[in-house]
Order: C-alpha cells, then sequence, then structure tokens
C-alpha cells in the first residue's frame, strides 16, 4: 500500500485513535476506584472546613482528617416533603413508597411553586437530599447542607455549615466549580468563605430569607445581617449564589421547623 496515499493516511490516523481511545477507557476504569475514593474524601475534607473543624491551614494526613470525619460527622439523608430522615438511598430496585409516587399538592406547597416547577425540571429526582450532622468542638449540633447552582460559566458545588439553631452561619465551601480565577473562582478562597461566619438565614419572626451577596466590597453590614461581601467583577456568580443558597435552604426548612416544633 502507498503509505503517501490518502487512504493509508486516514487508516493509519483512525487505528491510532483506537488505540489511543482504548488505553485511556482501560486507565480511566482501572482508576474509578481510587478516583471515587478521592472525590468522596474530597467532599468529607470540605465538610469539615464549612464545620470550622479543620483549618487547611494547619495540614493533616488524609488518614486523619477521614479518621476526624468517622469520630465527628454522622451522614443522613432526608426526604423533603416528609421530614423523614434515612440513614442511606434506596438501592435501585426496591419498591417505592407511597410518597415517592405521588407527591400531594400539599407537599409540594412546602416550597414556593415556581422554586417546585424549576426543581422538577433540573433536578426531577431531589426527593432526598443528604444531610451531615456534626459535632461541634464543644458537643454542640452543626447542620452542613450541600449547596449547588449556576454561575457564570459553570454549576457550583459545595456546602453550608449551621450552628444548632439552624441559622447562624458557621461557614461554607466550594470544591468543584468552572468559574473565572481571580473573579467568580474567588467564591473558592478563605478572605471571602470567612466572611460568612456569623451571618444569620432567617429575619427575627424566623422566616427564611437566606444569605444575599451585595455587589462589590466594602459594605456597611452592621445592619445586614443576611449579607455578605460580594466579589468586584463576579456579579453573575454572586447572584446566583445567593439565589441557589436560599433555594437548598428552602428544602430543608420544613425539617428544620419540625425541629423547632
Amino acid at each position: 500500500m502507498d503509505k503517501n496515499s490518502g487512504v493509508y493516511v486516514l487508516g493509519f490516523a483512525g487505528a491510532v485513535c483506537v488505540v489511543m481511545a482504548a488505553g485511556l477507557a482501560a486507565t480511566f476504569n482501572g482508576l474509578k476506584t481510587r478516583i471515587d475514593k478521592n472525590v468522596l474524601f474530597d467532599k468529607q475534607r470540605n465538610v469539615l472546613i464549612a464545620c470550622g473543624l479543620y483549618d487547611p491551614a494547619s495540614p493533616k494526613s488524609q488518614a486523619d482528617l477521614e479518621d476526624l470525619f468517622k469520630k465527628r460527622v454522622e451522614v443522613k439523608v432526608l426526604e423533603f416533603f416528609t421530614s423523614e430522615v434515612k440513614t442511606e438511598y434506596r438501592e435501585r430496585g426496591e419498591k417505592k413508597t407511597r410518597t415517592e409516587q405521588k407527591i400531594t399538592r400539599a407537599e409540594e406547597t412546602k416550597l414556593s411553586l415556581a422554586e417546585m416547577a424549576k426543581a422538577k425540571r433540573s433536578e426531577p429526582n431531589r426527593k432526598l437530599g443528604e444531610m451531615y450532622l456534626a459535632k461541634g468542638d464543644d458537643g454542640r449540633r452543626l447542620y452542613c447542607l450541600p449547596i449547588s447552582g449556576y454561575g457564570l460559566w459553570s454549576t457550583l458545588y459545595g456546602f453550608l455549615a449551621l450552628e444548632s439553631d439552624r441559622n447562624t452561619v458557621v461557614g461554607i465551601t466550594f470544591y468543584k466549580h468552572g468559574e473565572t480565577p481571580g473573579l467568580g473562582g474567588e467564591v473558592e478562597k478563605p478572605w471571602w468563605q470567612k466572611n460568612w461566619k456569623g451571618r444569620t438565614t432567617h429575619d427575627t419572626s424566623g422566616n427564611l430569607v437566606g444569605i444575599t451577596v451585595l455587589k462589590g466590597q466594602g459594605n456597611d453590614l452592621s445592619s445586614q445581617p443576611h449579607a455578605v461581601d460580594g466579589i468586584s467583577g463576579a456579579t453573575i456568580t454572586s447572584n446566583g449564589v445567593s439565589k441557589f443558597v436560599r433555594a437548598d435552604l428552602r428544602r430543608y426548612e420544613p425539617y428544620f421547623k419540625s425541629l423547632n416544633k
């Protein structure tokens, strides 16, 4: 075969692509267990940071952090529409409960209709959500909730930890996003995250108001307990954080109210 012919060149290029693709697939499958373990550890590490149980400025080994997480954090699963706390997700194939087979309108109104419609479009299976119950240094109960939503370029994933009053913020972290470095990407930096500590999510009447990320920095927050400084040049990311933090808090609100009773 003429090695200078177009057929030979295309065939050779195709063969190389197939071999490389097969090699990459085999490598990924071989490392999948390790990748999954590292992803899980990264989430555990961020839960500890959000709860104030670990300061990245004083590094610890992975083994020490995994042991700390095991001793101080319980992972629970909350069924949003019944406020029932479970110990784990149901295995695939297990028969659905009556609640999951049909969500009544009364249950739906625990969220605003607009937010419920949006949740059904974007996350149709979000009837269950993780909840991390942590023990503070003084033995108090902390509630760490997963948060996620759209910024400017990507979906941001993180954790928001609340004090035992389910109102005061202990800390916030973001462990995965695709926002612009130096702008929206600053959400992952300690200098910005520390501004959340001590902020409150409910007004004096006990109504959920969330946390508003203001425009720019240097705002007077003395009379704004439900707000934090924004990030210069990252207005869309900041607005996105305000919206999805409130939406995610609203999912857990019925459960928190049941505890108050």
